[in-house]
């Protein structure tokens, strides 16, 4: 009996997301979302819009799925996220064609910083910034920046009742106290 009970407890405890194994199909379309970084950087050469849709497409499938099992998995999602396509709004300003992405990107950059992975921090301030920008927002006035294992806004001045107004932020979009909680 008490072997019995141990299997199950150990069955429970390896099943847990902190001591899953990577997903290996979200691995794969990782590096082809790396690969496709470093062909555009080295030769100029850029993938298409179908190309990064079909990989964040996959990517949605996995998150729905409840696929992501470990904190790189969830970093490894958020950065495929990321590289949304971008377009010009009518003031010819560069926005993101899904700022949701961004935004789901950051709640998986929460998600791995409490699984305990060592750049969720860094990832935390990075998608936050990049949210800013997808909607139009300057990201010197209105991002953060990670200081010393800080979360810190660039512009102390600006208050979050402007962060809303100019950004049109709304929970759960983080403020201020939500991100040094976040950080602590």
């Amino acid at each position: 009996m008490f072997l019995k009970g141990l299997t199950i407890l150990l069955l429970l405890i390896l099943s847990n997301s902190s001591f899953s194994k990577n997903n290996s199909e979200l691995a794969s379309l990782y590096a082809q979302d790396q690969a496709a970084r470093e062909l555009a950087s080295a030769k100029q050469i850029f993938p298409s819009a179908s190309e990064e849709r079909k990989r964040r497409f996959n990517v949605f499938e996995i998150i729905a799925n409840g696929e992501l099992g470990t904190a790189t998995d969830y970093i490894r999602a958020l950065i495929v996220l990321q590289h949304t396509n971008l377009t010009y709004d009518s003031n010819e300003k560069l926005i993101s064609t899904s700022s949701e992405n961004h935004l789901l990107a950051f709640q998986l950059a929460k998600r791995a910083h409490q699984l305990g992975h060592e750049q969720g921090l860094h990832f935390l301030v990075w998608t936050y910034n990049y949210f800013a920008v997808g909607v139009g927002c300057d990201a010197e006035k209105y991002g953060f920046d990670l200081v010393e294992g800080n979360i810190v806004a660039r512009d102390s001045e600006t208050t979050i009742n402007q962060r809303i107004e100019a950004c049109g932020w709304f929970d759960p979009i983080p403020t201020y106290t939500q991100l040094d909680v976040l950080a602590k």
